[in-house]
């Protein structure tokens, strides 16, 4: 491999962080749940898409890189909605694509809430490509791994414009891959609790603290705390602690009714090897009426 002591060190903090890589993390969860829980499809009835890329621990060889996809909207006159995702995960010589089509059933619980109950339907590709490497043992030259299987997911969420508490769980299904080199790929199950609620101090400031908690069934967990600030309904300013794993800075603007993006820079914590991380997000809003008025979102 192109530096075998970094892929050392790359697989250390593997089997070390306090969550897997198999599901993806993103700093800006606030500002989109979908990856994580299929019940927030349609959450803000328009049609809604969001662009994700985050780069891991920049500077060393074979880092974790993530670029997501997904859009979601609301049917018009029935309370369901449909959404999909699309994930590409590139750690070393592995890579990893996620697709999934999801649909949620919303249920008014008052004047302004709801309870939406989602799921999501796909499949999960591995690949790993010895060939990209420069290793010299000839058992690996030109070799490489594959696999390819379903994925199935639920959620529930409970909301309305000002707060939300929800539960996803975006892989049922288990499964261990083991090939003929003796490399084995396995996948876990994963939690995402999630909550949120907005304060408004003023019109032009409101206060919304976030919290994500993530469990596998191998015992593992994280838990992010947030806060942020919305400014003059436009500029989103935030910080992430993720315990134990890093600090974070976020920073967001909504440039037009239809069109925000962010900014986000994970420090990791108690390490002297491992650089930051960088997070871009960017959403857009299609109207779904020639006069509809996109107000600003907070979830």
């Amino acid at each position: 491999m192109k530096d075998l002591r970094n892929i050392a060190l790359l697989l250390l903090v593997f089997s070390t962080c306090a969550m897997a890589q198999q599901l993806g993390s993103n700093t800006q969860f606030m500002f989109n749940q979908l990856m994580i829980n299929p019940a927030y499809a349609g959450i803000h009835q328009n049609i809604q898409m969001d662009l994700n890329a985050r780069e891991q621990w920049l500077g060393l060889d074979g880092a974790p890189s993530t670029q997501q996809l997904s859009i979601h909207g609301a049917h018009l006159k029935k309370p369901i909605s449909f959404g999909g995702t699309l994930v590409r995960d590139q750690i070393g010589l592995t890579s990893q694509y996620r697709l999934n089509f999801s649909a949620a059933y919303r249920i008014h619980t008052s004047y302004d809430g709801q309870l939406s109950f989602g799921m999501q339907a796909g499949f999960f590709s591995h690949q790993t490509d010895f060939s990209e490497g420069d290793s010299t043992d000839p058992t690996l030259s030109g070799a490489s791994q594959s696999f390819f299987a379903p994925s199935l997911g639920v959620g529930v969420l409970w909301h309305s414009p000002k707060y939300y508490l929800g539960l996803g769980v975006p892989q049922l299904l288990q499964f261990n891959f083991d090939d003929s080199m003796e490399s084995i790929v396995e996948d876990v199950r994963h939690y995402y609790g999630t909550a949120g609620f907005v304060h408004e101090v003023n019109q032009n400031l409101h206060i919304k603290p976030n919290a994500l908690v993530k469990l596998t069934e191998t015992g593992q967990y994280q838990m992010d705390l947030n806060l942020s600030f919305l400014l003059d309904q436009k500029l989103w300013l935030g910080t992430t602690y993720s315990h134990g794993n890093h600090v974070s800075g976020i920073i967001s603007y909504r440039f037009t009714d239809r069109l925000q993006g962010g900014y986000s820079y994970d420090h990791p914590i108690d390490n002297n090897v491992l650089n930051g991380s960088h997070e871009v997000q960017l959403s857009y809003r299609m109207k779904r009426q020639k006069y509809e008025r996109l107000n600003p979102v907070f979830f």
